[in-house]
């Protein structure tokens, strides 16, 4: 169970060293050689990136400044792609200090998303709400509550959606039928305009702004 309150791309690893009259048989004099041999491991991984630090530590980081490392520099602004840059600009620039180390910036943008804008004209013509819409995406592709089920005193809710085939990719939702006042099923395709786009992964704020961290 994870300690901290993280994205579900985030794993946290506890990692119990051997009395340290064992490292020198393995090759390692100190923490920090350990500490980069487990980088140099880690970095051939695409989309990979650590930061190692102690428990204790990564406690008092957090509470302090809200970040996992000792030092972080944030930036604050309206575009998400100008921050991005920035961000990764200034990452350059700190990996280059000595002693520094696990440099990164928060990784915002790279999440696959599906555009939906209404055609609101046809939504009239057809007299189909909003909300009927709506309703009906959400139940095709992320479920909706069909009851519960109970394994001991372990209960769990049941959630019912369309086959994968059916919700799959762009072309799939494009057919989901919305069902129009007079029993007439309209495909979504003629109600409103789908697009595959990359969005944001999160979106972090502070103060009513929105940032990102380098730490």
């Amino acid at each position: 169970m994870g300690a901290h309150a993280d994205p579900i791309n985030t794993v946290h690893s506890l990692v119990v060293l051997e009395p340290r009259s064992q490292w020198e048989k393995h090759g390692y004099e100190s923490q920090a050689g350990i500490e980069q041999a487990i980088r140099e491991k880690l970095d051939g991984m695409p989309g990979i990136m650590t930061n190692m630090t102690q428990p204790i530590q990564l406690s008092v980081d957090e509470l302090v400044g809200g970040v996992k490392s000792e030092l972080a520099v944030k930036l604050y602004g309206d575009d998400l792609d100008t921050l991005k840059q920035k961000a990764d600009e200034i990452a350059a620039v700190l990996r280059q200090v000595p002693g520094a180390a696990d440099v990164r910036a928060d990784q915002v943008i790279g999440a696959p998303q599906v555009r939906i804008r209404p055609d609101r004209d046809a939504l009239a013509r057809y007299g189909i709400s909003m909300e009927r819409v709506q309703k009906r995406i959400r139940n095709a592709v992320g479920g909706t509550a069909a009851g519960q089920i109970f394994e001991g005193v372990r209960r769990f809710d049941v959630y019912v959606r369309y086959q994968e085939q059916d919700r799959k990719d762009l072309e799939a939702m494009s057919n989901i039928l919305i069902e129009a006042p007079g029993g007439a099923e309209v495909p979504l395709s003629q109600l409103a305009e789908l697009e595959k786009i990359t969005g944001p992964r999160q979106i972090s704020r502070e103060n009513a702004q929105r940032y990102i961290t380098v730490q």
